[in-house]
This record gives C-alpha cells, sequence and structure tokens, in this order.
C-alpha cells in the first residue's frame, strides 16, 4: 500500500506538470478551480490503480484518456486540445527513455533493490519532464513553431519527434 502511495504521489506531481502546460499553452480554463482539482485527483486515483496492475498498454491507454479528459476542461477548439495532448506526449517521449537510461546507466551501480531504482528513476524522470515544460512555457515560440492559444489556433508547423 505504501508504494501505491508513492506512486501516487509521483503520478499527481505529473499531472500538476500537465496542467501548468495546459494553463499556459491554452488557457481559458471554463471550470472552476475546485472541479479541476477535484478531477486531478480523480483521474490520477485511476491512473495509479491502472498502474498498480503492471498492464503496459492498459496503463498507456489510461494515461492518454487522463489526459484527453483532462484537457476538455479547457477552452480551446478540438484542434489545440488535440495538438496539446500531442505535444505532451511527445514531451514524454523524451523524459521516459532519458529516465530509463539514466536508471540503467547510474542506478543499478548504487543502488541493487529494483523497486527503488524504479521509483527514484519514476521521480527523475518526473523532475525532468517539469524542466522541460518550464522551457516551453518560458518560450513558447521555437524555430517557426507556434502552439493553440486561446480558441484560435496560430499558424505555424507543428512537429513531434
Amino acid at each position: 500500500m505504501a508504494l501505491y502511495g508513492v506512486r501516487l504521489v509521483i503520478n499527481l506531481f505529473d499531472l500538476c506538470i500537465y496542467r501548468r502546460y495546459l494553463e499556459e499553452f491554452i488557457g481559458n480554463r471554463k471550470t472552476s478551480m475546485e472541479f479541476s482539482v477535484l478531477l486531478l485527483i480523480v483521474c490520477e486515483l485511476i491512473g495509479s490503480a491502472v498502474n498498480q496492475m503492471g498492464i503496459s498498454w492498459l496503463n498507456f491507454v489510461t494515461m492518454v484518456a487522463i489526459l484527453c479528459v483532462y484537457v476538455c476542461q479547457y477552452e480551446a477548439g478540438i484542434v489545440s486540445r488535440l495538438i496539446a495532448v500531442l505535444l505532451y506526449m511527445g514531451i514524454m517521449g523524451i523524459s521516459e527513455p532519458a529516465g530509463y537510461l539514466f536508471s540503467k546507466v547510474f542506478m543499478e551501480q548504487i543502488v541493487e533493490d529494483d523497486v527503488v531504482i524504479y521509483y527514484f528513476s519514476a521521480f527523475l524522470v518526473v523532475i525532468f519532464r517539469l524542466a522541460i515544460v518550464e522551457v516551453f512555457c518560458r518560450r513558447k515560440e521555437c524555430k517557426g513553431v507556434e502552439y493553440a492559444k486561446g480558441n484560435q489556433l496560430c499558424a505555424g508547423t507543428y512537429s513531434i519527434m
């Protein structure tokens, strides 16, 4: 049960990063702050429970569903919402392999317990994701890429790799 609590805290922190990302790039939330926080907690309780099962594909589907549900509380067109989710998944696609490599290169040399390695690496991945989101939030335009703002989609090309 303690590991579920640790996973829940890490996932809540991760969804708070997603919320920061959405507030900056889409803005104009159409729900109250209380509802937004309640939705954040409910989504992460569900996500952590699914994560606890250890089924990778179900965890991925649940994560995508949570991102899609959470973005629906913002006033933006469907294209803007879709781009916001895809960009965030791209950020996750950068940070997850980095955390895996970190755990293989450094953590396995220091710590022998696989559970400790997993949770410490997960925490470092979330911190790395926070750093990436903060860079994106501080610099909205980068190399011809413009992001969605409000109900309008800014001109530009979108690339997710």
